[in-house]
């Protein structure tokens, strides 16, 4: 999903609202407004809905805050290199300067 279609359902949903935005075999993506200015977005492991990744989006900012993800379920890329045996802790914190989801492939990529 776009930032601009990410806008335009933040304007639709009331505060405490949560939207489902993806439903897939790879994953369950929801949206949370959370305040006027914040969403959470969440990714479900489609198999028992398990929360697997969860980040912060301000409405009207480009950035995402990437608040925590299960390493056990992505696979991780920084830099072009597949990293193994990666957890959360060993990124966060981390001199990354974007990350992206490649939701269909499970996968995670940072780059800085």
């Amino acid at each position: 999903m776009s930032k601009k279609d990410l806008q335009s359902l933040a304007e639709e949903l009331k505060i405490g609202e949560v939207e489902k935005i993806a439903d897939t075999d790879s994953v369950i993506t929801t949206v949370t407004k959370k305040s006027e200015n914040l969403l959470t977005i969440k990714y479900l492991d489609p198999e028992n809905e398990n929360e697997v990744l969860r980040m912060t989006s301000q409405i009207y900012s480009p950035n995402h805050n990437l608040e925590w993800f299960d390493a056990e379920f992505w696979s991780i890329n920084m830099n072009g290199k597949e990293l193994e045996n990666t957890t959360y802790k060993d990124i966060e914190g981390g001199r990354w300067s974007s990350f992206k989801v490649r939701a269909d492939e499970r996968k995670l990529i940072f780059e800085n």
